[in-house]
């Protein structure tokens, strides 16, 4: 099991600080433009540069990271000598045998200017750990300064290597690590690795209603979200496990009062071969019919629950889930999430007030847009600083009563 506990961003985007504490349940919450979507997207940004081959991070770093995406990783109007784009996370990985280790890895990207073109360059990388309960200082796997590379003592065997060039991770040196047999004797390197890995590649689901009636597979589109998947393949694997399609039929049943779920196969040309392909009909209020025949919001519950109930993913992202969703069945849907604590980790962005008065708020981070353009992504400390920074902007109160938002005076812990 893996767990985000801790993040912390610097000049990404459009945002000039993100630091905040994670719970298994998270709700992101600010106006358009206010660093959101971009805080999902520093995950797969550290994808791609911490686990890409080396041509391909040196393209990202010399080219402001736009064969990663657009617009630049770090705004023209931000870039200044000096300037430091900088990451850091924290997370738990339980493991098969009961221990919980928990890893801190921290990335500094020093920005450079030249002729008007954009770069970054590795300056600062550290990874740490320590068993859960453990007391003292964190152990370092490794860090680097510049191209300089130290690793804790414990691992001079196997990081003999002094330097690393300012392009590459000296994460690139953990599969050598893997490989060998000190994997045996210092686990905790490659449970770290690969977790962190998981961590990155975290799905985003932002599902597209176009996209889905389009019957493609699965498309990771330039910014790393998914916004389709076959939907009629993927509900077929999932009535392939009996305590699933339950769960499954009974949500949709609660959330979209769909009362019956039923697959029919169907001959089909995919190129030059016939297959045979599942065909969705669902019945609701007593008619039956294709399940594309259904709204645009129905559709993106019905995916979203298909892509949770068959992910391996410990954590999700999701992009505005609010979008065509009457807000009864967004209340019930996010009940539903919930339910998963123990299996899941959910971090969803959202501009729905509706979606306050079910959450606590430790679990609510606040997205402002400060007076220079730029975002601060925040926790608050109780109910009553979360009505102050609502009302400097993300979201009128008067609008959160109208969705009968109410401040518990007794308990502040709850909204």
């Amino acid at each position: 099991m893996i767990r985000l506990t801790k993040v912390d961003v610097k000049n990404f985007k459009n945002i000039s600080s993100a630091s905040f504490d994670l719970q298994d349940f998270n709700l992101l919450v600010g106006p358009n433009n206010s660093g959101k979507t971009n805080f999902f997207k520093v995950f797969p940004f550290l994808n791609s540069v911490l686990f890409s081959s080396n041509e391909m991070v040196s393209k990202i770093l010399n080219h402001n990271g736009r064969p990663f995406n657009t617009p630049s990783v770090v705004p023209n109007k931000k870039v200044g000598k000096g300037l430091v784009v900088e990451f850091a996370i924290e997370f738990d990985v339980e493991t098969n045998n009961e221990q919980t280790y928990k890893y801190k890895y921290s990335l500094s990207l020093a920005v450079d200017q030249k002729d008007n073109i954009v770069s970054m360059r590795f300056s600062e990388e550290k990874f740490q750990f320590r068993l859960v309960g453990q007391t003292g200082p964190w152990i370092k796997i490794f860090e680097r300064n510049d191209t300089n590379l130290d690793s804790g003592r414990e691992y001079k065997s196997f990081f003999v290597a002094k330097s690393v060039a300012d392009y590459m991770s000296a994460l690139v040196f953990v599969p050598l690590f893997s490989s060998s047999n000190l994997v045996n004797v210092h686990p905790e390197i490659s449970v770290g690795y690969d977790a962190l890995k998981s961590i990155l590649s975290s799905p985003i689901y932002y599902f597209s209603n176009i996209a889905l009636r389009s019957k493609k597979a699965t498309e990771f589109i330039n910014d790393s979200r998914t916004y389709s998947s076959n939907l009629e393949e993927d509900i077929s694997i999932l009535s392939k496990d009996e305590l699933k399609w339950r769960l499954f039929t009974e949500v949709l049943s609660k959330v979209l009062n769909i009362e019956e779920v039923h697959l029919y196969p169907v001959p089909a040309e995919v190129g030059k071969e016939t297959v045979i392909q599942n065909f969705v009909v669902v019945k609701r209020f007593k008619f039956s019919g294709h399940i594309m025949g259904l709204s645009d919001g129905s559709l993106n519950i019905i995916a979203l629950v298909t892509n949770l109930l068959i992910g391996s993913s410990s954590i999700l992202f999701i992009e505005e889930i609010e979008n065509s969703i009457h807000p009864k069945a967004l209340e019930i849907l996010v009940r539903f999430l919930q339910s998963f604590k123990d299996q899941k980790q959910i971090i969803i962005s959202t501009h729905s007030p509706s979606m306050l008065h079910l959450v606590n708020v430790d679990q609510v981070i606040v997205s402002n847009v400060q007076p220079t353009g730029f975002s601060v992504l925040s926790k608050v400390e109780n109910s009553k600083e979360l009505e102050k920074s609502l009302n400097k902007g993300v979201i009128s109160f008067g609008e959160l009563f109208l969705h009968n938002f109410k401040i518990e005076e007794e308990d502040e812990s709850v909204l």
